[in-house]
């Protein structure tokens, strides 16, 4: 089944209050902060600064400045494509199978003449060093067995009730690279699909459900380039192929 979201763990800020307190004392006109009338503290989640108005606009900008570079969200899209056998090789072909000019162009062709296709698109946003995960799709709930009680001459048979998911799961664990070039990525996929109507088959007690399905399911760590299409899985037969791209989004905090 596809992954459940994670729990999440209790939230710590990036940059204690206090720190940011020393750092624009000692950072923003330091002798100023020394002069009566003047002062610059934390209480309750916020900073209250008392200085001159072109050394309060000095400490404004440098707090925008720390949200846009500490504050950030990654954005993960997984999106599974078909395509002709013969355009997948070509497109896996790609250097580090992340996606060029030409691949790009090649792959936007196939969909405007049908040769491919999109099966579905799942995005997947995470702060600064966390982890996310999104499942959606349609669940089913069906008998799968029955637990059977036997009291003298009764006989009661309780149906024990599973549930199956045609949709799909993404679980992401994105990590910024030094030069904040690439995230490295910890990935967890499946795609799943299942046949309907549900195969049945009879019992003394009455039907079971039997789903059959279809997974695409791939777990790997690897790095994706900010702003590229990668080629992270395929799958596929009868002249088909199956791509997993994924395409990895820096979005900042605004101000």
């Amino acid at each position: 089944t596809p992954p459940e979201p994670p729990e999440l763990p209790e939230p710590s800020p990036i940059l204690p209050q206090d720190t940011i307190v020393e750092l624009i004392r000692e950072t923003i006109v330091p002798g100023s902060w020394e002069l009566n009338g003047t002062g610059i503290e934390a209480r309750n989640g916020h900073i209250y600064a008392r200085n001159a108005p072109d050394v309060l606009a000095a400490v404004g900008q440098r707090l925008d400045t720390l949200r846009r570079e500490l504050i950030y969200s990654t954005v993960t899209t997984a999106e599974v494509v078909d395509v002709p056998y013969a355009l997948g090789r070509q497109l896996q072909a790609a250097p580090d199978r992340v996606l060029n000019d030409a691949a790009q162009l090649a792959l936007q062709a196939a969909f405007k003449t049908g040769d491919a296709m999109s099966l579905g698109a799942t995005r997947v946003a995470a702060m600064r060093g966390a982890r996310n995960a999104v499942t959606g799709g349609r669940r089913t709930a069906y008998v799968a067995d029955y637990e059977v009680e036997i009291a003298g001459e009764s006989v009661i048979a309780n149906p024990v009730i599973q549930r199956s998911l045609s949709g799909t799961g993404l679980d992401v664990l994105p990590q910024l690279t030094p030069g904040g070039q690439a995230a490295d990525t910890t990935l967890r996929f499946v795609r799943t699909n299942v046949q309907r109507p549900l195969r049945t088959v009879d019992t003394p007690h009455g039907k079971l459900s039997v789903p059959q399905m279809d997974m695409f399911r791939l777990r790997c760590a690897l790095q994706v380039p900010l702003g590229k299409t990668m080629i992270v899985g395929s799958t596929g037969d009868k002249g088909r192929r199956r791509l997993l791209l994924v395409t990895t989004r820096l979005r900042r905090a605004a101000r």
